[in-house]
């Protein structure tokens, strides 16, 4: 970060523009402007160019472009303008951390902060400094200094990280009570409660608490938590601490419960078991009691892996083959093929082993009969739980999990032979062929394979097979990885290289290998170093060996992004973890493996200085001591030529990257001057270069006892006897009968032995203390080395090693030797690595040709595969060529040439050729596009089978009622009407409505041949206003007449009158069914229901209008004429009327504008909602008259559903919904087919007492006076009350001066209007009859049955087509 400018006294004094520039530099630095930084600078450097902040600035950009030496220059002189400047010194301190010299950073930091103690930039850089280099007194210091300025006193989230910051920092310094203290003193400065949400605020009261567990006060800690416990959001974690925290305390049944607990969110978390049994106090030999505790959980657990896989490491003899067969049928039914990976750790055991061998083989026996509870999931306490259906198709499953099984049995068998401790390779091949032949698509097989080619030694065909298994999962990343994998394993560094571009960026420096190094995917550098050592490459061995050393240090110093990240979003108790796992990062085998490797290869540079110049060896195979001076002298400048090409190469693709970055002003990355590890290869002291990977591996990987051993040859070289005799005794203290250490020990008292000048006498006295009860310096260590042999003689690595000694003590024994490293092959426990490592012995001490062809001939019979081995006698040449290298162990030109090479791949498809189109590949589409089908697919298919499902119910009511069309209809009857009712929902329009009637009604209705009148509202209270003036109508024409009428008087005759008498007049009937209302939605109920009320028991005459003005309008086309003397005059301020009024026919031509404002005037206008008769209340309705005319039962309604939602974050029910609309058509065409069949109608309820309290078949009066008698709430009440819910909002605002709001009030009944309405319902046989239809298919008819149908084809039985007629009652 750049360091704050700070107002101070300057020795150049600038003025407010400079001082802007200034700033406006720094702001460039923040943002990684460098290009316009700079400039800035110059600018201010052009008129004071001893500015030494300007140029402390400039230099921490010349930085970060890469330029460092011109950067400290730079910064020197800043400092010898502006030594007072703690901005230089703070730019001085951040060029120092660039470099990694951590300590002269803090030097700088701490001085600049004697020039500026106040500020807070500088302090944070300096306890970040403090905490990487882990002075934590120091940054305790620094964190006490950030807490005490006044701005972070101020900002209260500021206060919150440092404090827990210093809390962290006494903490790590090991000051556990000051830590808490910390906490608590911010905790009790809080003036009000964290809120519940508060992370940060959880995660540092856990920390707290484990602060307090650290100190040993574990009752303490366990009464805090139990104190905290309710609010906190890591609950597992809470749960977790408080069941260690009673374990510990001994409180076993609390502990227990705790555990269980645990156990109940998760089941298969081995720990929970653990802490369980601790707390239930159960020994490990008590296996009654664990098993019955692991019964308990199976039995719990259907699904569950854990409580029956435990068992089995505690179960013995026959138990234990019950639990492992139980177990390995589970899993093999099932076809998981991770069973064997997580059983063969038993294996450890022999009579387990041999016992999980024989049910494994008794599996894929034909004897053989699966055990009834093999298949857990199906069984519960040993009983088959299979169901009735799968009893009747039990066949064809049966036979499919039988396939399943003994497929899974072979696969477990091939594992089970190719693991090293009941290895059987033969055997493995032979079980994974069967499995192979059976499941030839299955990756798994194929990867087991090429597995079991790895241990026989061929490593090329193990490359193939798992290429082959790679193929058939191509979108794999991880068989991508493995294919790659065992390619570099082959040494085919190439193929593995296209195999990982697959999955990385193609425009990445250095292809996919670049690629990889950035994504830090180290197991891939580390095998293509491998790979490079083998073939003898060792430049580029090294140079992937130092990539992985960086990528552990670019770790380390990722850890400057964590120490303020961490403390800002409260993640205290990962970032102490990761500090922790910091301080032994270089642990990791991964840089163990690099560092050794790296340091065999600086030794053999060391041994032979000619490696160094690998371009000399690349040409001829690292052979050049064979040839003439004349022939070395060409190869030697060939090479050289060879690698003059690639660099110049190389330099010109560095050129033109290098331009295209020129114009950027991203920040650019450091380019790689030795991209072929030619450089690293070749240092002058390889022993101090060996020192960088060695320090580090001694410090955190001592208990490597490889680890050991290299550091004792390095120095060994170095002559530092004793760090030498250090690593010895180190690694005799983890495995004192090593081979390798046997050997050591033997060199170090034989070199000690030929040392021409004496130790020093302190160094004499440690190896007389130390060194002398090993070897003493007396002693024969050809006896020595005897007596180790014959203790050792069945072990191949044991008799080489010491061989090699005897090699090296008495080297007239060599024909003995190479003769004894042949024997060695015949000793039973012999492995492949051995017989390896023997002919790498073989050409160490340059063997004669016959004891290498007699060594090849015996590996190879007896591994027969293995590629090493694979040379016969008539390819000495290519022996030699073999054995050159001593560091070469893996595949030679020898075996290369003995696989055949692969068929080139076919031409593509001629037609395309011919048409000059390209040769177009079917393959699977790219990750992305599957998930795009995917998603689209599977909401594609939803709308699909919604659509379809929703239409076969709305097939299932038509025909229900479609026997209604069928009938005949007298000519002179109307059809059956109901009344439909429509609104428009709350916050929408009136075409939602419609739409929703088109689609769910209409069809029910059309099917049944109905006729219907609708009421329609636009707005709230149309639906209320129509009813009601129906009513009023249907009261008129029974003889009540209105007290505004006068006696004699009648209404005037509306449209539909003169319809209805033109319609008796030709002898036109209604028709006698029933009729009905039908009302859409629950915001039309509430209007309905208003209606009705209103209709019948309110008055006939309208309410009064408001009193307005009244104006007498001028009649139009009156002739001329004067105004009477007695109206106002022409200045009287009561009339505005001209004196004299003129006809329409003699006015003026008009102004345009006024006329098209008539012309709208004259359009038909909205009709204006009529006012409410009687005012919505209880006490209006009961004080009010009911209408004499009114019937005993009101027509029936039915009431159907309207969900309507409107709003965007509702949009995940709507899309529910729009998914499930079969639903709403089902439940919608029931209630309609109800309404059009007739044959169910029933009285609204009142209550439940109303079925024994109002007799059904009594009369409607009595019925009347029952309900009215009855307490509680109307059934009509709650008739789809829950779609309120989701109205808008607008229904339920309230305005000043607002109209009739029906919606927002609750409905009211009345009871002598509630207890007349009644309502439709489908009988129980109509809806029985279309349930029995729902799972009929029409489209499973047969072609015969639906050709039938088109053409009108029907049985005898049934009525012919030309028999069909119409059956009317005429004397109607």
């Amino acid at each position: 970060m750049p360091p704050q400018q700070q107002q101070q006294q300057q020795p150049l004094q600038m003025s407010s523009k400079e001082r802007t520039l200034f700033q406006g530099l720094i702001k460039h630095y923040d943002t990684k402007q460098y290009k316009k930084g700079l400039k800035v600078a110059e600018q201010i450097l052009r008129k004071h160019p001893n500015h030494g902040d300007t140029q402390a600035m400039k230099a921490l950009i010349l930085n970060a472009q890469g330029q460092e030496e011109e950067a400290f220059d730079l910064c020197k002189v800043a400092l010898k303008n502006a030594m007072k400047s703690h901005v230089c010194w703070h730019v001085y301190g951040l060029l120092w951390k660039s470099i990694k010299n951590y300590d002269e950073a803090i030097k700088a930091y701490k001085f600049a902060l004697k020039l500026e103690p106040d500020s807070p930039q500088i302090l944070r850089d300096l306890a970040v400094q403090q905490v990487q280099v882990r002075d934590y007194q120091s940054y305790i210091q620094s964190r006490r200094a950030i807490l005490q300025q006044k701005t972070v006193r101020q900002n209260n989230s500021a206060s919150r990280q440092n404090w827990t910051a210093l809390a962290v920092a006494q903490h790590l310094a090991g000051d556990l009570y000051d830590a808490e203290r910390t906490l608590t003193t911010f905790e009790e400065t809080l003036r009000s409660s964290p809120s519940k949400s508060d992370n940060e605020h959880h995660e540092a009261v856990l920390y707290k608490n484990t602060l307090i567990a650290e100190t040993g006060e574990t009752e303490r800690a366990l009464d805090h938590l139990e104190a905290v416990f309710k609010n906190l959001l890591d609950r597992t974690t809470a749960m977790e601490l408080r069941a260690q925290y009673l374990l510990q305390l001994e409180r076993r049944q609390e502990a227990e419960k705790a555990y269980r607990a645990l156990l109940d969110r998760n089941a298969e978390y081995r720990a929970y078991y653990e802490g369980l049994c601790r707390a239930m106090a159960i020994e490990e030999g008590d296996i009654e009691s664990l098993k019955s505790l692991y019964d308990e959980y199976a039995k719990k657990n259907p699904r569950g892996d854990t409580p029956r896989r435990i068992p089995l490491d505690f179960l013995r003899d026959e138990e234990f083959r019950a639990a492992a067969d139980e177990y390995l049928q589970r899993m093999l039914h099932k076809g998981v093929p991770s069973t064997f990976a997580n059983i063969k750790a038993l294996y450890t055991d022999p009579a387990k082993r041999e016992a999980i061998q024989s049910l494994a083989h008794s599996y894929v026996s034909t004897t053989h009969s699966p055990l009834a509870n093999g298949d857990g999931e199906k069984q519960v306490d040993g009983e088959n739980q299979a169901d009735d259906e799968e009893k009747a198709n039990g066949d064809e499953k049966v036979e499919s999990e039988k396939s399943l099984f003994d497929v899974s049995a072979l696969y477990f068998l091939a594992q089970h032979y190719n693991y090293h401790l009941s290895r059987d390779l033969a055997k493995a091949m032979e079980y994974i062929d069967k499995a192979i032949d059976a499941r030839p698509e299955d990756v798994n097989f194929h990867m087991t394979k090429a597995r079991i080619w790895k241990h026989q030694g061929n490593l090329q065909k193990a490359s193939e097979t798992m290429e082959k298994a790679r193929s058939l999962d191509e979108r794999d990343r991880y068989i991508n990885s493995k294919a790659a994998k065992y390619q570099l394993r082959n040494n085919d560094n190439a193929a593995a290289s296209e195999n990982m571009g697959k999955f990385t960026k193609k425009d990445t420096v250095g292809g996919p290998v670049g690629d990889l190094i950035d994504m830090q995917c180290m197991w891939y550098i580390y095998e293509d170093g491998e790979a490079y050592l083998r073939q003898g490459k060792r430049a580029m061995a090294l140079k992937r060996f130092t990539s992985v050393k960086d990528i552990f240090e670019i770790w380390e110093e990722d850890q400057y992004d964590f120490h303020s990240f961490s403390m800002r979003k409260g993640q205290i108790r990962a970032y102490v973890d990761m500090i922790k796992w910091e301080d032994r990062l270089r642990e990791h085998p991964f840089f163990s493996r690099a560092a050794i490797s790296a340091v065999q290869i600086y030794l053999q540079i060391f041994d032979d200085p000619t490696l160094a110049d690998e371009s000399a060896h690349n040409g001829v195979n690292g052979d050049l001591k064979g040839m003439s001076s004349i022939e070395r002298k060409k190869a030697k400048r060939k090479a050289k030529q060879e690698q003059e090409k690639r660099e110049q190469a190389e330099a010109e693709k560095a050129d033109a990257k290098k331009t295209a970055r020129a114009s950027s002003d991203d920040e650019p990355k450091k380019e790689d001057k030795d991209p072929t590890g030619a450089k690293l290869l070749a240092t002058t002291e390889p022993l101090m270069d060996t020192m960088k990977f060695l320090t580090p591996l001694l410090e955190f990987s001592s208990k490597n006892i490889k680890s050991q051993q290299v550091g004792f040859e390095v120095f060994m070289r170095r002559k530092k006897y004793l760090l030498a005799l250090r690593c010895l005794l180190a690694a005799r203290s983890i495995d004192p009968s090593h081979p390798i250490i046997h050997e050591q020990t033997i060199r170090l008292r034989h070199y000690l032995k030929s040392l021409q000048e004496p130790l020093p006498p302190k160094v004499s006295e440690v190896f007389d203390a130390e060194f002398s009860p090993l070897i003493p310096p007396d002693a024969d260590l050809l006896e020595v080395n005897y007596k180790f042999l014959s203790q050792n003689n069945e072990s191949a690595a044991h008799v080489q090693a010491s061989l090699r000694v005897r090699q090296l003590l008495d080297p007239k024994t060599a024909d003995d030797n190479q003769k004894d490293v042949i024997r060695t092959l015949a000793l039973p426990l012999v492995s492949l690595e051995d017989a390896t490592r023997g002919l790498d012995l073989l050409k160490e001490w340059k063997a004669e040709s016959r004891y290498q062809e007699d060594y090849l001939a015996a590996a190879h019979e007896r591994w027969p595969e293995a590629t090493a081995f694979c040379a016969t006698q008539d390819k000495l040449g290519s022996i030699k060529v073999l054995m050159a290298d001593k560091s070469h162990v893996g595949l030679g030109e020898a075996a290369k040439d003995a696989v055949p090479t692969p068929q080139p791949k076919p031409p593509g498809n001629p037609v395309f050729r011919m048409m000059g189109l390209p040769n177009f590949r079917f393959k699977l589409p790219s990750r992305n596009w599957l998930i795009f089908l995917s998603v689209t697919g599977s909401f594609t298919t939803a709308i699909l089978y919604d659509r379809y499902h929703k239409k076969r119910a709305q097939q299932r009511w038509c025909n229900l009622v479609s026997h209604l069309a069928q009938e005949t209809l007298p000519p002179n009857r109307m059809p059956r009407r109901i009344t439909i009712f429509l609104s428009a929902p709350p916050g929408d329009s009136l075409r939602a409505a419609r739409e929703h009637f088109h689609e769910y009604v209409k069809p029910v209705l059309v099917a049944g041949a109905m006729d219907w009148d609708v009421i329609e509202g636009r707005q709230e209270g149309d639906v209320r206003a129509g009813l009601a003036e129906k009513i009023r109508k249907r009261r008129r024409k029974a003889r009540e007449k209105p007290a505004a009428l006068a006696e004699g008087e009648e209404e005037q005759e509306g449209k539909e009158d003169l319809v209805q008498q033109l319609r008796d007049t030709v002898g036109i009937k209604e028709s006698d069914a029933v009729q009905g209302d039908l009302i859409l939605g629950r915001h039309t109920w509430k209007e309905y229901v208003r209606g009705l009320h209103e209709g019948w028991l309110g008055p006939l005459d309208p309410p009064p209008d408001p009193v307005v003005p009244e104006t007498t309008p001028t009649p139009p086309n009156e002739p001329l004429a004067l105004v009477d003397s007695t109206s106002p005059s022409p200045s009287s301020p009561e009339s505005n009327e001209p004196l004299i009024q003129i006809p329409d026919t003699e006015k003026p031509p008009e102004d345009p504008e006024k006329l098209k404002e008539e012309k709208e005037e004259e359009k038909p206008k909205k009709p204006v909602q009529k006012p409410p008769y009687i005012p919505p209340t209880t006490n209006d309705y009961s004080s009010a008259r009911l209408a004499p005319s009114i019937p005993e039962t009101l027509p029936p309604s039915t009431v159907l559903p309207f969900p309507h939602l409107l709003g965007f974050l509702n949009t995940p029910t709507r899309i529910y919904r729009f998914l499930n609309r079969r639903y709403l058509a089902d439940e919608t065409g029931r209630e309609v087919a109800g309404i059009v069949l007739a044959s169910h109608i029933r009285a609204w309820n009142t209550h439940e007492a109303f079925a024994s309290s109002a007799d059904p078949d009594a009369s409607p009066s009595n019925t009347s006076a029952a309900i009215a008698q009855l307490p509680g709430d109307w059934e009509q009440e709650s008739v789809l009350q829950d779609e309120e819910r989701d109205w808008h909002k607008s229904a339920w605002r309230s305005y000043q001066d607002e109209p009739e709001r029906i919606l927002k009030n609750s409905m009211v009944i009345e009871p002598r209007i509630g207890g007349r309405m009644r309502r439709f319902e489908v009988g129980t046989e109509d809806y029985e009859k279309v349930k029995s239809d729902e799972g009929k298919d029409p489209a499973a008819k047969g072609l015969l049955e639906r050709m039938k149908e088109m053409v009108g084809w029907e049985e005898d039985n049934q009525v012919k087509g030309w028999e069909h007629g119409f059956v009317g009652a005429e004397s109607e």
